[in-house]
């Protein structure tokens, strides 16, 4: 379940239906997936990591395994690929993450 103060920040807005499953420290964890300001992010503690192409996060010991609830067309492209789904476009450090609300 998603922390009720981070819901209520205006700058990050939780994508419906959309997790992600995180890695840390060999522990797996699924958490609600949000966007902010063309970027994709996974709730971590008590704020938010940014999912970078190729599974990395803004936090060095965890790493994003999958994406579920948002259609991605290349989860896990080469560095400076874009990763494309539909709908909605966000921007990841050397890439561009995008999806569809919706469908």
């Amino acid at each position: 379940m998603a922390n009720p103060k981070l819901a209520e920040m205006d700058l990050f807005t939780v994508i419906p239906d959309a997790r992600v499953i995180v890695s840390e420290k060999g522990v797996y964890r699924q958490v609600p997936l949000y966007q902010r300001a063309g970027g994709l992010y996974a709730e971590h503690r008590s704020g938010f990591a940014r999912l970078i192409v190729g599974g990395s996060t803004s936090v060095p010991a965890m790493r994003w395994e999958e994406v579920v609830g948002v259609e991605l067309e290349n989860d896990k492209p080469a560095p400076r690929e874009r990763i494309k789904a539909t709908g909605l476009r966000l921007a990841a450090p050397h890439a561009v993450i995008e999806h569809r609300a919706g469908e």
